[in-house]
């Protein structure tokens, strides 16, 4: 557990890391970090854990490198680390070594996907279907020839089940303050799991300039990532939904990931836009 003031420091005099929530969460578990979208939290977290562990078991999910998808052209993306952040540097900055280095804020960055983070929307899926079957990574194809089998569980069950709940928390409604960032995917009757995200476009500092986030240059907006998923179905599913620019990803892309569901359960088509409206934001 770890307290959410509304903001994390490093140490006393350097500047903040922001939490969506402004105000702050309070005392804060791993679960309702899950579910509301805790930043701070993950923040303490990332340096407990150190960027190495990081690193290690983000790779094994599947995140930064290549899926192993049967098209051609995948890239790998980055999960970035002290070794990866010299060799860049070096050539990026041959003449300040301070830059070559990995400090404490690199580690905070990454807790949260930001930084020099970079994941394709595939990657999330993978990532998802690994919390839903029980800790196993799946090889995505399109071609069942290629279907390869996903591997042994690499995470106890009770590691499994911690994020699971984090997770179904994320999109339960009416559970008192605060409340779940991906409540709007919840369909009554079927047992969701997900997790809002942002993949932000422009500095923290850069966006302050603007009263209304709105009032941002479309290209300077943020992104709006959702991933989700089913269980207690015949067959588990995984979505990962990115919209472009879209801000928010509870209350623009997680739409969609209940419109895809629907579809899946019902073969009944529905206009994530209509799902969407009305709502107001959430992370």
């Amino acid at each position: 557990t770890y307290y959410c003031p509304g903001f994390f420091r490093l140490r006393p005099g350097v500047r903040p890391w922001r939490c969506h929530q402004r105000g702050g969460h309070g005392d804060v578990n791993v679960k309702e970090a899950l579910a509301y979208s805790c930043d701070v939290y993950f923040y303490n977290v990332s340096l407990a854990l150190g960027v190495e562990r990081i690193k290690e078991w983000s790779t094994r999910m599947g995140l930064g490198v290549k899926t192993g998808i049967d098209l051609t052209g995948e890239v790998s993306g980055i999960i970035p680390d002290p070794v990866w952040r010299e060799e860049i540097m070096r050539k990026l900055r041959p003449d300040d070594s301070s830059e070559w280095k990995w400090y404490d804020g690199h580690t905070i960055n990454m807790s949260i996907g930001q930084g020099d983070v970079t994941l394709s929307p595939l990657q999330t899926a993978v990532m998802t279907a690994c919390m839903l079957n029980g800790g196993r990574r799946v090889t995505p194809f399109l071609n069942y020839e290629n279907h390869i089998e996903p591997t042994e569980p690499m995470f106890s069950d009770e590691t499994i089940r911690i994020v699971q709940e984090g997770m179904r928390m994320c999109v339960e409604k009416d559970h008192g303050w605060p409340q779940g960032t991906g409540r709007r995917v919840k369909i009554e009757g079927v047992d969701i799991l997900g997790k809002t995200g942002t993949a932000q476009v422009i500095s923290v500092r850069s966006s302050d300039e603007y009263e209304n986030e709105l009032d941002q240059p479309y290209e300077d907006r943020d992104h709006g990532w959702f991933v989700c998923g089913l269980l207690g179905q015949d067959r588990n599913l995984a979505i990962s939904v990115l919209i472009e620019h879209g801000l928010h990803g509870g209350s623009v892309a997680s739409p969609y990931g209940k419109a895809v569901i629907e579809y899946y359960l019902s073969g009944q088509r529905t206009d994530p836009v209509i799902l969407a409206q009305g709502l107001g934001p959430t992370p």
